[in-house]
């Protein structure tokens, strides 16, 4: 079966040890979802240690309470939204539009993977205790239950013809 290439993936992913990072890249889904959330990324722990967990808060291995998904939910986000077989961070556009506002790409995705146990895993912690949340995404559900399925009702509206010939013809 022929399967399309994705005109702009919806997600970039960043991996460092057991972790990867998902940024929101599609500026059609970042027009719907939250301006305060915009080039911090979901985490994911792909370890073994918790990889029959769903939801799992790594608090006794991080220190903090962060969001982590499994192998199963990054998976199931990924399904048909991101490049199979794409490897480390796509090549970001240098601008990219989101309402009408012009950003800049790399405000979008640094492709760094935070708390993954690198170099700058204490600072990350420290930035989290200061201010939690400042560096990754706690809002999973919420996006996967609001933001992706208003983006996809409008993907299925913009493929239809009515929609097509409404915008042709005005």
């Amino acid at each position: 079966m022929f399967k399309k290439k994705l005109q702009q993936p919806d997600f970039t992913v960043a991996e460092n040890n057991a972790f990867t990072a998902v940024y929101v890249v599609n500026p059609q889904i970042l027009e719907c979802d939250d301006l305060m959330q915009r080039g911090k990324p979901f985490l994911f722990y792909q370890g073994t240690t918790f990889s029959k967990l769903r939801q799992t808060l790594l608090e006794p291995t991080l220190g903090v309470r962060i969001y982590a998904g499994t192998n199963v939910d990054l998976e199931e986000l990924l399904k048909g939204r991101h490049e199979a077989g794409q490897q480390g961070v796509a090549k970001m556009s240098e601008t990219v539009m989101v309402n009408g506002e012009l950003i800049e790409g790399k405000k979008l995705c640094s492709g760094y993977v935070p708390f993954s146990f690198g170099v700058f895993h204490d600072d990350d912690i420290a930035r989290y205790q200061k201010q939690p949340g400042c560096n990754v995404r706690l809002d999973f559900q919420e996006f996967k239950n609001r933001v992706l399925p208003r983006y996809d009702a409008r993907m299925r509206e913009e493929a239809t013809l009515g929609y097509k010939l409404r915008h042709l013809f005005g």
